[in-house]
């Protein structure tokens, strides 16, 4: 008889056990679960039923016509489907990946920047990895801030001592990997703020990539 992965039409279930809102097991495959026990079970959880306060079971079926499909079902549908919940932070194996917010990390740069006019930071990222941060700061002992009363971003720093978070980051990168890199900009005091004519110009140079948190 052919396994029933081999076999078209067939249904593949995505199965989660949940806790307090938060996935604390998960099952994709053959099996619908519908019931705390079900997942027991499969994971080898204790069968007392005084052992379980507050768990749910919840289960979506895919119907697959092909080959194509069922890979689909595991690579991507059940996945997503799983990110409705958020994941308990005991669980070994996570049904999805929690892709970071690089503009909240470079926020938490902010505090850093001693800049008199306006506080920026950014994160520049590779593969999925932070590999520079930057944030504008001033050179010790500047008490002045020669552009306070200059229009923001007109370009015209020839008077102002103080470095630029995108400017820093870069140099801070390591070189051979910052073409195509993603650059995540924040300001404490703008939404979305965009680099200046001479930082962009930089970022431009080293293949970077600026990321505009209002596409997210």
């Amino acid at each position: 008889m052919a396994h029933w992965v081999n076999t078209y039409p067939h249904t593949v279930y995505a199965s989660v056990l949940l806790k307090d809102g938060k996935i604390i097991d998960w099952k994709i495959g053959q099996r619908k679960w519908t019931h705390i026990f079900d997942m027991a079970r499969m994971f080898k959880r204790p069968f007392n039923q005084d052992d379980y306060a507050g768990e749910t079971v919840e289960s979506i079926g895919f119907d697959v016509n092909n080959s194509e499909g069922h890979n689909r079902v595991f690579s991507d549908l059940a996945r997503e489907w799983f990110k409705q919940w958020e994941i308990s932070e005991s669980l070994g194996n996570p049904p999805y990946r929690i892709e970071p917010n690089y503009f909240d990390e470079a926020r938490k740069l902010l505090p850093k920047s001693n800049c008199l006019k306006r506080h920026y930071a950014c994160v520049i990222v590779s593969e999925g990895r932070i590999i520079a941060t930057g944030y504008n700061k001033s050179l010790e002992g500047c008490t002045v801030c020669a552009r306070l009363d200059i229009a923001h971003n007109t370009g015209d720093y020839a008077e102002c001592q103080s470095v630029h978070a995108e400017t820093s980051a870069l140099i801070n990168a390591p070189k051979n990997r910052l073409k195509g890199a993603e650059l995540y900009l924040v300001c404490a005091d703008e939404v979305d703020p965009i680099p200046c004519a001479t930082c962009a110009k930089l970022i431009k140079w080293a293949g970077v990539k600026v990321m505009r948190e209002v596409e997210r």
